[in-house]
């Protein structure tokens, strides 16, 4: 089986619920019904499964998840808020250690017990370690990202269409215009493409 077709089915079988019980929502039997009264707080634990679900899935995902808690015209609020977390609080070993590339760049020359985490995001993590006598920060980009994100973005990308079904007419607007940006936007922003004005 293909790889990235494989991939496809990961992410349509972790989101599956979500998509479902969203359905539900708006229809109690999905085809037919009224629609459903859902609770906030019910919304803030789909919103914490589906960030968990982000974190489980890497990167690109997270980084979605980021754009995602900007936008209160593709999402609600309470999804933008939990999403929001993503900003800054994702765990040091999603998405490969980041410690990993301190050895293979760094190696004797950095005392490894002095590395203390400061941030994380879904491409790269902060610390400050002692580095010849003096305190410094570092920023350490995840290890083996570009083959990842490179995959995961076409995934969403040809995802997207299907999550507009469940989109309203305006949501469909913002999601198209996000769809267009996307890859580009993402591969600049991990280093992976030069910025337009950067030469060589």
């Amino acid at each position: 089986m293909n790889g990235l077709f494989r991939r496809y089915l990961v992410v349509l079988f972790r989101f599956l619920p979500f998509a479902l019980a969203f359905l539900r929502d708006r229809r109690r039997f999905i085809l037919f019904g009224s629609p459903r009264r859902v609770a906030d707080e019910i919304h803030r634990q789909r919103a914490e499964q589906i960030r968990d679900t982000m974190l489980e899935l890497g990167p690109a995902f997270i980084k979605v998840g980021q754009v995602l808690s900007t936008r209160p015209d593709i999402v609600p609020p309470v999804y933008a808020d939990v999403f929001g977390t993503l900003q800054d609080e994702v765990p040091e070993d999603v998405g490969g250690d980041p410690k990993q590339v301190v050895d293979e760049e760094l190696g004797d020359e950095l005392d490894r017990s002095t590395l203390e985490p400061i941030a994380g995001g879904s491409l790269a993590y902060v610390y400050t370690a002692d580095y010849r006598d003096e305190r410094i920060a570092l920023k350490v980009r995840r290890p083996g990202l570009k083959p990842v994100i490179e995959r995961d973005l076409r995934v969403v990308s040809g995802l997207i269409p299907l999550v507009s079904l469940f989109a309203s007419e305006r949501q469909q607007y913002s999601i198209k215009k996000r769809r267009r940006r996307l890859r580009g936007h993402h591969l600049e922003r991990a280093g992976f493409r030069p910025r337009r004005g950067d030469h060589g």
